[in-house]
């Protein structure tokens, strides 16, 4: 049912540091992602804030949440993705 784990940046939630993961799941997978699942990692992927909000000091600006669907629709593999 995994799609695809996409690895977010610290400190991008108000007054938390954990780190954070977007799970992309269906039971409906198409036949390229069938027996697959894609790994992000998009802690590198980040703008930072002119101001800290509490611990969040970053954010994810349009272009760079564009740039992590893109890969994911994609499914294409290089710095940040890889298919497994």
């Amino acid at each position: 049912m995994v799609e695809c784990i996409i690895a977010l940046p610290e400190n991008m939630f108000y007054n938390t540091g954990i780190g954070t993961f977007i799970w992309i799941l269906s039971n409906k997978k198409g036949p390229k992602r069938r027996g697959k699942i894609q790994l992000i990692d998009a802690t590198s992927l980040k703008s930072p804030l002119r101001k800290n909000l509490g611990k969040k000091n970053c954010e994810l600006t349009y272009d760079i949440r564009k740039q992590i669907v893109d890969m994911y629709v994609g499914m294409e593999e290089n710095e940040y993705s890889k298919v497994f």
